[in-house]
């Protein structure tokens, strides 16, 4: 939805949506990507649309966000994957989480 609302600003070198050629590609090939994006794509979700009540829906991202960087801190770990697209996106997808206007940043649980 976001990809294609936002096509003229992601428009790589072929004329395709970068975002749907590329990152989408790469978050089906990894788990960490991908619920990245999703945690992305919650924290854009306008108040008020999800089903469960306003604390469900934290404790739900808040619960995401953690296992998220775990696993990142797992990845970080190890040389090969520390600097890879794959831990550069995921990095990014939590900053532009915790700065959405619906996510508040949380503290970084320890693994």
């Amino acid at each position: 939805m976001y990809a294609l609302a936002s096509g003229n600003t992601f428009r790589d070198d072929e004329g395709g949506n970068w975002l749907l050629s590329f990152l989408f590609r790469k978050a089906l090939q990894s788990d960490v990507l991908f619920e990245s994006l999703i945690l992305f794509v919650l924290s854009q979700a306008p108040a008020g649309l999800a089903i469960s009540t306003e604390r469900e829906d934290e404790q739900a991202f808040l619960s995401l966000r953690g296992r998220m960087i775990r696993k990142l801190q797992r990845r970080l770990g190890v040389p090969r994957e520390c600097i890879d697209d794959i831990t550069i996106h995921t990095i990014l997808n939590l900053m532009a989480s915790d700065v959405s206007e619906h996510s508040q940043p949380a503290p970084i649980i320890s693994a």
